[in-house]
């Protein structure tokens, strides 16, 4: 949502940001990059990858990321930066199978560390009868530098 006055009324916009299923998304992660100095997302799709799905996985972990002034004035277009990490089980279908199916890919938990030029990102990956965990993804800050890696694996 955004305001021409800064105050009510609000006016929405629906984001590019779409996933590739009628799944939709539950938890992303929404940061600053102090080096792009742009807004990023870090942005589950559960049913395919990229931005069209032509990844052919059955989840992805997806990095967007649109300028501060573009948002702040209405714009959502967000840029695709690329896949972070793909995850090669099905989202839940059948809880009574464990093991089997995925019930989640979320990034619970995303940190800049500046210093460093990284960002720190905790996903949960797991099950809804087990297995699951927290696994700890490092990514650097320098978005151009990754994008163009991520391209160069798809």
């Amino acid at each position: 949502f955004w305001s021409e006055s800064g105050w009510f009324p609000l006016n929405g916009t629906f984001t590019n940001i779409r996933p590739t299923s009628k799944l939709g998304f539950d938890t992303v992660d929404l940061s600053f990059n102090p080096i792009t100095e742009r807004f990023e997302v870090v942005a589950v799709d559960r049913e395919g990858g990229g931005i069209d799905g032509r990844r052919h996985v059955p989840q992805s972990l997806n990095l967007w990321s649109i300028d501060p002034d573009a948002l702040l004035a209405g714009s959502a277009e967000w840029r695709y930066e690329g896949c972070l990490f793909e995850r090669k089980d099905q989202f839940a279908r059948n809880y009574g199978v464990a093991g089997r199916f995925g019930d989640g890919l979320h990034p619970a938990a995303a940190v800049i560390d500046p210093q460093q030029g990284v960002q720190h990102i905790f996903v949960y990956m797991g099950a809804s009868t087990g297995p699951a965990g927290i696994f700890h993804l490092t990514r650097t800050l320098d978005t151009p530098k990754l994008a163009a890696f991520l391209k160069d694996q798809s």
